[in-house]
């Protein structure tokens, strides 16, 4: 087999690659310690260019997360059955990457269970 791999009609190369898609695992990575809003505001903090409004890019994912009656939620540690339910537990891991808004999102085996 042969060819070429092509993203936009362009050649792929891995550093456009790293930086135009994100990876929600199913195993959650969150700080326990860490609210909602501290966890995604992180992230924008650390992976977004200081000259794109972070609040707004932010607030955009929270709502379309349905993450909104979370927001000052200590995450912390789903094996003790301490806060977040799961269901909102996935949705702030996927919120996690939307936030630096890849243009491809791949999600590991997300479910509601």
């Amino acid at each position: 087999i042969t060819g070429d791999i092509m993203i936009d009609g362009y050649a792929k190369e891995d550093a456009t690659w790293k930086a135009m898609n994100g990876y929600a695992e199913q195993q959650d990575i969150l700080n326990p310690y860490m609210s909602v809003l501290e966890t995604i505001k992180f992230t924008a903090d650390c992976r977004l260019p200081s000259h794109v409004d972070k609040n707004a890019i932010i607030n955009s994912v929270i709502e379309l997360m349905d993450l909104s009656e979370y927001t000052d939620m200590i995450v912390g540690h789903e094996k003790e059955g301490e806060g977040l339910p799961k269901h909102a537990r996935k949705r702030l891991t996927i919120a996690n990457q939307l936030v630096v808004q890849p243009k491809v999102l791949f999600l590991d085996e997300p479910s509601s269970k």
